[in-house]
């Protein structure tokens, strides 16, 4: 509002320099300028020569300040015809042209460096270096000039932990002392460093320290339930599908399933001076020092045995008749 203020009080006086400037000009009321269809401007002010075509020796003459840049400001057809006449100008609107607007060039200024600007000013505020900000208006855009750098500065900086409230004062591009400052309202938010599978796996997969990446939330999505260290992931194997980068659970690993139910495996069983083996089936899947059901496919007696790799399992000596001939030692 005080942008737009400044520029009708400047609009005010360009207006009375271009009257007193009419004879200098030479311009005569024949002149006949055309209204350009699109009207851009890129400069700090905006010329005749923006808004007419043959405009002839007012062309360079300002007729009001630029609006900011990225943004447009619209001028009614009687300011626009009478400022063009106290230059020379005689232009006769279209019948039913109400407005004309006018908008300036600009590129935006990146989220991200919004977000980083006001982050590092809230860090060093609060000595917090556990947190960031999020902004109340999340589609908020500032705008510099194509010549100028996008970046931007904060020059104030208010933050009540309590209420976590912040309010900032920005101004963009970040290297110009005289740019237009703009109030930015947000929430400070806590942030937990949190471990993510760096792509997608399946349960099949066996999760290493490599295949570990590092995300950022809010605390407050933070529970007891969600995987804070990187070693109860490590060793361990999707239940499902994970996708990439995306908060775990205590719930979504579990040791690799080494033996599959209904797989075929090895059972095995050690005594002083001996190892005897079987082929069996597994009765339940199971994870390694798991105690799963297992079958023998000979004898069919199932038994209970550790699993110790993968489709191996050891039974107990409890559970074999030890001094019987081989193939019988195990159930």
């Amino acid at each position: 509002m005080a942008y737009r203020l400044l520029i009708a009080a400047a609009f005010t006086l360009l207006l009375a320099v271009s009257a007193l400037g009419r004879v200098a000009f030479g311009a005569t009321p024949e002149s006949a300028p055309h209204l350009r269809s699109t009207i851009f401007v890129d400069a700090d002010e905006i010329t005749f020569g923006d808004i007419f075509e043959g405009a002839g020796k007012a062309a360079k003459t300002a007729f009001a300040p630029a609006p900011a840049p990225g943004e447009t400001l619209r001028f009614s057809v009687d300011q626009i015809q009478g400022a063009a006449r106290t230059v020379g100008l005689n232009w006769e609107p279209d019948p039913g042209l109400r407005a004309i607007s006018i908008t300036r060039g600009g590129k935006l200024v990146p989220h991200k460096e919004i977000i980083d600007q006001i982050t590092k000013a809230l860090i060093d505020y609060s000595g917090d270096r556990n947190i960031t900000v999020q902004l109340a208006n999340p589609l908020l855009t500032l705008a510099v000039a194509h010549d100028a750098a996008a970046t931007v500065r904060v020059d104030d900086i208010d933050y009540g932990p309590r209420s976590e409230r912040v309010t900032v004062m920005l101004a963009a591009p970040a290297d110009d002392p005289e740019a237009a400052r703009v109030q930015v309202l947000g929430r400070a938010l806590r942030m937990a460093h949190i471990p993510v599978l760096r792509d997608r796996f399946g349960p099949e997969h066996v999760i290493s320290r490599n295949d570990i990446a590092w995300l950022d939330v809010p605390m407050e999505r933070v529970d007891r339930n969600t995987i804070t260290d990187a070693n109860d992931l490590i060793g361990k194997s999707p239940k499902r599908g994970l996708a990439a980068e995306t908060q775990l659970r205590v719930g979504d690993v579990d040791r690799p399933v080494l033996v599959a139910k209904g797989a075929l495996i090895t059972m095995t069983v050690s005594a002083p001076n001996m190892t005897l083996t079987a082929t069996g089936r597994a009765v339940d899947e199971g994870g390694k020092g798991d105690m799963i059901q297992v079958q023998n496919i000979q004898s069919h007696k199932t038994v209970v045995a550790m699993v110790v790799g993968h489709n191996l399992v050891a039974v107990g000596t409890s559970q074999v008749a030890l001094g019987a001939p081989a193939q019988a030692d195990l159930p």
